[in-house]
């Protein structure tokens, strides 16, 4: 593998700029009516792609299939996404704050990946394509 991108290589996904003079909303708040669905799906299909092409280089850092099934994770992405996107591709980007995005969210990000995915065990089983949802993320048994 090269370490120069290609054209072919997964980008970033472009992301428009958050704010601005018409509205106030926060696009990596995942509230609600905030942004749309779409917008923020396929974003975070471009991310993820992106992500595991250049960083996952050991299957505990990979981002499995399943990402989407998992909602801390979705918001754990969202937010690293974005955080990714002040550093690099903002009007406040610098290197210094790209070196900030490698040596504090990126690491963070690793330490926390499993436990969006119910621990070590389901992790390894979502990374290995075997979807096992856990906690927040299991079905609820109906109580009515």
């Amino acid at each position: 593998m090269s370490s120069v991108p290609s054209e072919e290589d997964p980008q970033p996904p472009k992301l428009p700029k958050p704010g601005g003079e018409q509205t106030t909303r926060r696009p990596w708040d995942l509230i609600p009516g905030n942004v749309s669905d779409d917008s923020v799906s396929v974003w975070l299909e471009q991310f993820v792609a992106f992500y595991n092409h250049r960083y996952a280089w050991t299957p505990v850092q990979l981002i499995p299939a399943c990402w989407a099934e998992h909602g801390a994770l979705i918001e754990e992405l969202n937010t690293l996404m974005w955080s990714r996107w002040t550093a690099f591709s903002s009007t406040q980007a610098s290197a210094e704050a790209a070196q900030n995005w490698h040596t504090y969210s990126l690491p963070n990000f690793l330490v926390r990946i499993s436990t969006w995915m119910g621990g070590e065990g389901p992790a390894a089983d979502c990374r290995a394509g075997k979807h096992r949802a856990f906690g927040h993320d299991a079905p609820r048994a109906r109580t009515s």
